[in-house]
């Protein structure tokens, strides 16, 4: 597997465009108008991890600085790998590579509480829940929880 930073916004952009059941988990109700008139684009002001495996794409990780140690992480798995197992395998690989790459030393996941799976998954990866903002976040329809999960990148 290979995981690598990339500014291909077109191809980011078209990979959303096909799995739009992830778009609709993942996004803003802003950012899903905009993806149902077909106006949606990446945003150019974070950075992005590609994922792939023998040459084909998995997903996209989208990162910003949190604070000048930290930063938040935004998992985008093509749906056809949803319950795989995979994600334990690339997190390994893109902890690594924040390690070689970045200066940053603490990863935050912050993941709507509804998302039962992708918190079962980030507990399996090593991140730790560190909180929980009530009513932090739209959920489809509904405002719910939003959990805060961390993981350390460790240095040698």
């Amino acid at each position: 597997m290979i995981v690598k930073e990339t500014k291909n916004y077109e191809e980011i952009k078209e990979f959303f465009y096909k799995e739009p059941k992830l778009f609709h988990s993942a996004f803003s109700l802003s950012d899903l108008e905009m993806y149902d008139k077909g106006t949606w684009k990446p945003r150019t002001d974070a950075r992005y991890l590609r994922m792939s495996k023998n040459k084909k794409l998995l997903g996209f990780l989208r990162f910003e600085e949190f604070t000048s140690v930290s930063v938040i992480w935004h998992w985008y798995l093509s749906s056809e790998h949803w319950g795989s197992g995979i994600t334990a395998l690339l997190d390994d690989l893109v902890v690594d590579w924040f390690k070689h790459n970045t200066y940053y030393h603490k990863i935050i996941g912050l993941v709507p509480e509804k998302c039962k799976e992708v918190i079962k998954a980030g507990t399996r990866a090593g991140m730790l829940i560190e909180g929980c903002l009530i009513g932090g976040v739209h959920w489809g329809e509904d405002v719910c929880n939003l959990v805060i999960m961390s993981k350390f990148i460790k240095r040698v």
